[in-house]
């Protein structure tokens, strides 16, 4: 039989700490190996890789950070500030990968592999995180209409059985 934890609010903002690792771990192993990787080229490719390194972590690091900022929010508050957070951060890529153009000393090539490798990386850290986290979306389990209320009318629990059917006698 499984146990349920009643979980009080503000418990969700270790969860989200451990998606923010899972994005970020993989970003740094994988931005060192394209680093070293890129040394052997040119120091073009290696500021490259660390560039790209760095947009990749900025990207991921912004999704769980909004999600801890957000938690006790209503669902469409916080729909409009994960909206509102991607936009920001394409904007601030947009403008970032300009002044890349203007930059000789970085390699765009080194920078949109690193960045590409990096988050692919990253994704896979992050579905690995989210399959170990379990939190509740919106709400709390506690109280009525919750897991705990839920569990005694649960059918098919011991002591829970539905009233025999009667043809109305």
């Amino acid at each position: 039989m499984a146990v349920i934890r009643q979980v009080e609010p503000g418990a969700q903002r270790p969860a989200m700490g451990l998606l923010l690792r899972g994005a970020l771990v993989p970003i740094g192993v994988v931005g060192a190996l394209a680093t070293v990787f890129c040394a052997i080229r040119s120091p073009a490719d290696v500021s490259g890789a660390l560039v790209g390194t760095a947009l990749a972590a900025l990207a991921f690091s912004v999704g769980p950070m909004i999600m801890r900022l957000a938690q006790d929010w209503s669902p469409p508050a916080v729909m409009a500030a994960a909206t509102t957070g991607y936009l920001i951060l394409i904007g601030a890529l947009a403008v970032i990968y300009l002044a890349l153009l203007q930059w000789d000393r970085v390699s765009l090539p080194a920078v949109g592999w690193t960045l590409l490798v990096c988050a692919a990386a990253s994704i896979a850290g992050l579905i690995r995180a989210a399959s170990r986290v379990r939190v509740l979306a919106f709400g709390s389990p506690v109280g009525p209409g919750g897991i705990a209320g839920a569990r005694a009318e649960a059918p098919g629990q011991p002591g829970n059985h539905p009233a025999p059917h009667t043809r109305g006698d």
